[in-house]
């Protein structure tokens, strides 16, 4: 049987992605979009009204967490093309 993820590890999913909702602002809450990148990554359907984390094994858990490294890095490049005066400081900070 597979192992489930730890704590440590859906305590960073959630931590970046709240980074994400700051740079990227949407209308759609940070729990949401968690519920689909790990909807995409476990190719399961992943029920709102529960633990969004259940069933999802170790190994899954490292590639969401890489899958939001990528989405935070692409919006922080996105940011700062787009902050042609260096005045934003949201984009600066690199992901662990």
């Amino acid at each position: 049987r597979q192992r489930q993820m730890c704590i440590r590890d859906r305590n960073m999913c959630f931590k970046l992605m709240y980074r994400i909702a700051e740079i990227s602002p949407s209308d759609i809450k940070p729990r949401e979009r968690l519920r689909g990148v790990i909807s995409k990554v476990t190719g399961r359907e992943i029920r709102p009204d529960r633990d969004i984390f259940s069933r999802v094994t170790r190994a899954e858990g490292s590639e969401i967490i890489e899958m939001l490294k990528r989405i935070l890095r692409s919006e922080q490049n996105k940011l700062k093309r787009s902050d042609k005066h260096g005045t934003c400081n949201a984009g600066k900070e690199e992901p662990p």
